[in-house]
């Protein structure tokens, strides 16, 4: 999968600032960080630096040529827009289907080595043909973009017109009735079931209302041509429903989930801990200095590393709008920081697209709309089980130290216990406002937090940044082809 977008042979549209449009090909990474790019309009070649480009994609003034089923073709040969820019705007049936199929592909996916051998293995596992398996590999592939899975939509049909769509119905009731249950009958008993149904039915009407069925020349139904047309019905029935109706849900799932077990972070951004949190402290008005109350805070933490990856501070409760916030943070270049809070001294290092992220069971985290922006922008969601919360334990154990060593510091501290806090009135002594807030937990996330030694991580959070690029296992990654951008709207995140 191509989840690093300014690579070798990615092509991409760039407007200037004079509203100039310019069609590019990367040819090859250059020093500190700059890509070298040959004009497709016969132009020569230029030099980019990686954060002008990320830059100009947050801006919304670069777009990647797609590639794949879900574009829509263009007379200049340069496609940027898909089919269906929301993925979870797509009606619900085309929207499952996709799922089904990215389900089934999702062990293949991004596998070393991978052989024909295990994608046979995985079509029998789950009932689908080894060729339909390569289909689907290679459409995903190519546009990295699980639109590329949605069904074609269009006014065509192959084969020979049915003969009664009666007759379709009652091989559809018979098989839900005889086969999708546990033990599934045979398709040949199966059939027989119908040639019973259609016969008691035709024996009530007239002839020319018959249904029709093939017959022998001596005038009998013929079993093996009504056998065949029951298997090609069957073959339609979604492999989900079939197995969870035939051995349950439990099986269903172990064949489908791809999401079972613990991500292995051997890399920077494999994995990112996300979680909600109210924070002890009262917060108070900036103009009339009242009381407010205490804000809630969204945040992430890189597993690898420790570093803070995203941040979302707001008075709203956690729900979807604010956790697409956070992730936006996370993803896009934190360069305004230092112009926003002249007291910053280092950088925010943590920034790109994570491989996955894992959310605990709240109706901010679980919900279909992360679930579609995931399988857009490619990325996996790892949920937790529910009063867990060691398996999430980074940022678990980020909230404690920020609680420990900065929150029950301040004015205005509520503290995590109520017996901590004794005759202590809050309320009394608040005097920090929201801007106040936020600066002070951007000092603490960039300039505090990273240089402190963690036991859990066996050094500094910063040096085991710098041990990782060392090594080779650091690496940027971008929303794959498509602008994150549009999962939210004005943002209001640092």
């Amino acid at each position: 999968m191509r989840r690093a977008v300014f690579g070798p042979r990615a092509r991409f549209r760039l407007l200037d600032e004079a509203g100039q449009s310019a069609d590019f090909e990367i040819e090859r990474g250059g020093s500190t960080g700059a890509v070298v790019v040959r004009s497709l309009g016969g132009d020569g070649s230029r030099t980019f630096d990686q954060r002008e480009l990320r830059r100009a994609l947050a801006e919304h003034r670069l777009q990647f040529h797609l590639e794949g089923r879900h574009v829509v073709p263009t007379d200049e040969g340069a496609a940027i827009a898909p089919r269906e820019p929301d993925f979870g705007a797509v009606p619900a049936p085309d929207r499952e289907l996709a799922e089904r199929r990215y389900a089934a592909i999702g062990p293949l996916l991004g596998k070393p080595g991978r052989t024909a051998a295990e994608v046979r293995d995985r079509g029998l596992a789950i009932g689908i043909s080894e060729r339909t398996l390569w289909d689907w590999l290679r459409w995903y592939e190519q546009a990295a973009d699980i639109r590329a899975l949605l069904p074609r939509v269009g006014a065509r049909r192959r084969g020979r017109p049915s003969q009664s769509q009666e007759l379709h119905d009652v091989i559809a009731e018979r098989l839900e009735a005889r086969w999708l249950k546990r033990p599934p009958w045979p398709l040949t008993d199966v059939a027989i079931e119908v040639i019973a149904e259609v016969e008691r039915r035709n024996h009530e009407r007239p002839s020319a209302e018959h249904i029709p069925l093939t017959r022998t020349p001596g005038g009998q139904v013929s079993l093996p041509a009504l056998v065949r047309m029951v298997q090609r019905q069957a073959k339609q029935i979604d492999a989900y429903e079939r197995i969870a109706a035939q051995h349950g849900q439990v099986v269903a799932r172990s064949h489908w989930d791809t999401n079972v077990g613990e991500l292995r972070a051997d890399r920077l951004l494999d994995r990112v801990d996300y979680d909600a949190v109210r924070l002890p402290i009262l917060v108070v008005d900036e103009q009339h200095r009242l009381v407010i109350g205490r804000p809630w805070l969204i945040f992430g933490v890189e597993r690898k590393s420790g570093l803070p990856h995203g941040c979302f501070l707001s008075w709203e409760p956690p729900s979807y709008r604010s956790v697409m916030e956070c992730l936006l943070f996370g993803i896009l270049p934190k360069d305004t920081l230092s112009a926003r809070f002249p007291s910053l001294r280092g950088a925010w290092e943590c920034e790109g697209l994570p491989r996955a992220i894992a959310i605990d069971n709240g109706p901010e985290f679980a919900n279909r709309h992360l679930d579609d922006a995931a399988r857009q922008v490619d990325f996996d969601v790892l949920p937790c089980p529910v009063r867990v919360p060691w398996f999430k334990g980074i940022v678990e154990g980020f909230f404690s130290r920020l609680n420990r060593q900065l929150l029950r510091s301040l004015p205005g501290t509520t503290f995590a216990k109520v017996v901590e806090r004794g005759d202590y009135d809050p309320a009394q002594h608040a005097c920090l406002s929201m801007a106040a807030l936020e600066e002070i937990l951007v000092l603490f996330c960039v300039d505090y937090y990273p240089q402190r030694f963690n036991r859990h991580l066996g050094g500094r959070p910063i040096g085991a940044t710098t041990r990782s690029c060392a090594m080779g296992c650091c690496r940027i990654r971008l929303a794959p082809k498509t602008c994150v951008c549009s999962w939210a709207g004005p943002s209001g995140a640092w």
